[in-house]
C-alpha cells in the first residue's frame, strides 16, 4: 500500500483516506478503492468503505461495496461493505441490501443488512422487512427483521406492523419476539 502508510498512527491514516474523499473531481477515489479493498488495517478499510458511500458516485460505490460485502476474507469488513451501503441514497443499494439480507452465505452478514435496512427512513423498507419475515428461509433472519422493525419503526406503526405477526405468524419464534417487542414497546418509559 503505498499512498497510505500502514506504519502511521490510525488517526493519521483516517484522515488520509477522508482528504481522498474531499478532493475534487473524484481524484481520491482510485485511491479510496485501492484502500478499501487491500490496506493491512481494517480499521482504515472502514473508513475508506465509509468514505466511498459519501464520495464516489453511487453507481462505481455500489459496485465497490457489494464485491467486497460478497467477496471479502473478513466478515467483518463485509458488515462495514454492507452498513455502507445504507449510506448511499439510491433505490439499487436498497435493492443490494436487501439481495444480501436474503442470499448472503454468511448469517452475520445477512443480519446486518436485515438492520442497515430497517435503520433506512424510506417507506419502501418496511416491504423488504416484510418480506424478509414472512418468506426468508432461515428463522433467525425472520426473528432479526421483528426487532429491528421494533426498534427503528414508530411506535404506533411497529404496533400495527407487530400485532398480527404475534397473532399469527408461521413460526413461534417469530410469534415470540413479536409479543416481547410489543411488550417493550406498550410499557411506559
Amino acid at each position: 500500500m503505498g499512498l497510505i502508510r500502514s506504519d502511521l498512527s490510525l488517526e493519521v491514516q483516517r484522515e488520509a483516506v477522508e482528504t481522498l474523499g474531499d478532493l475534487e473531481g473524484g481524484r481520491g477515489i482510485p485511491f479510496l478503492k485501492e484502500t478499501a479493498e487491500s490496506h493491512p488495517r481494517r480499521d482504515v478499510r472502514r473508513e475508506a468503505l465509509e468514505t466511498m458511500a459519501e464520495a464516489a458516485p453511487p453507481d462505481e460505490a455500489m459496485a465497490l461495496l457489494s464485491k467486497v460485502a460478497q467477496q471479502d476474507q473478513s466478515v467483518d469488513i463485509q458488515r462495514a461493505a454492507v452498513e455502507a451501503l445504507g449510506n448511499i441514497d439510491d433505490p439499487a443499494a436498497r435493492r443490494l441490501l436487501l439481495e444480501i439480507a436474503q442470499q448472503h452465505p454468511r448469517y452475520e452478514v445477512r443480519m446486518e443488512a436485515v438492520e442497515t435496512l430497517g435503520e433506512l427512513e424510506d417507506p419502501r423498507v418496511s416491504a423488504a422487512l416484510e418480506e424478509i419475515i414472512r418468506d426468508h428461509p432461515r428463522v433467525e433472519a425472520r426473528v432479526e427483521a421483528v426487532q429491528t422493525v421494533a426498534d427503528h419503526a414508530e411506535p404506533e406503526a411497529a404496533v400495527r406492523f407487530l400485532k398480527p405477526l404475534a397473532q399469527g405468524a408461521d413460526r413461534q419464534e417469530v410469534r415470540w419476539e413479536a409479543l416481547e417487542a410489543l411488550d417493550l414497546i406498550r410499557r411506559p418509559r
